[in-house]
C-alpha cells in the first residue's frame, strides 16, 4: 500500500517518499500545520497544498453495508470493497489492496499518486459509489454493486 511508504529526510523540514519522485515540505501557516509538494514527477503538482483529513471512526455494521463487488459500466472495471480487521479495503485487483481513510459516514479518501475520493450512496435500495480522481487527467466513475446470481 502507498500509505505504508517510508519518508526519507532530505533537509530541514523536507522529506521524500521512498520509491516515489515526490518531495514534501512540512510547515505551519497561521498556526495550522500544512504539507506542500515542492518537487514532483507524477500527478501531484508542485506547489499543491495537501489537505488534512482526520479519520472518522465508523461502526463495523455500517462498513459491512458497503462491502461487495462493484461494476463500472463506462470504464468496464470491477472493484471489490471488503472488510478486514474492521477496516474497509478497496481491492483493485486480487492482492492489490488500498486502505481508504474514512472522512465521513459515506466518504473515504484513497491516496496513491493523487488524492482520490470514494463516496457511497444508496439509490433505489442498492449501494453504489462514485470514484473521483484528481490530477492531470481527472475522472469521475460510477460503480454499482453487482447482483449475486
Amino acid at each position: 500500500s502507498r500509505l505504508n511508504e517510508k519518508l526519507i529526510h532530505v533537509s530541514g523540514n523536507e522529506f521524500e517518499i521512498e520509491g516515489l519522485p515526490i518531495t514534501f515540505k512540512f510547515y505551519k501557516y497561521k498556526g495550522v500545520k500544512k504539507v506542500k509538494v515542492i518537487k514532483s514527477d507524477c500527478d501531484l503538482k508542485e506547489g499543491e497544498i495537501a489537505n488534512k483529513y482526520i479519520p472518522v471512526k465508523i461502526d463495523k455494521g455500517i462498513l459491512e453495508k458497503y462491502c461487495g463487488t462493484y461494476w463500472c459500466e463506462k470504464d468496464k472495471l470491477e472493484r471489490k470493497i471488503i472488510l478486514k480487521d474492521d477496516k474497509l479495503i478497496y481491492e483493485r485487483e486480487k492482492g492489490e489492496e488500498l486502505y481508504p481513510i474514512t472522512i465521513s459516514r459515506t466518504e473515504f479518501m484513497l491516496f496513491a499518486f493523487v488524492e482520490n475520493k470514494i463516496e457511497f450512496k444508496k439509490v433505489k435500495g442498492e449501494w453504489q459509489f462514485t470514484f473521483d480522481i484528481k490530477g492531470k487527467n481527472p475522472s469521475h466513475s460510477l460503480f454499482v454493486k453487482k447482483k449475486i446470481v
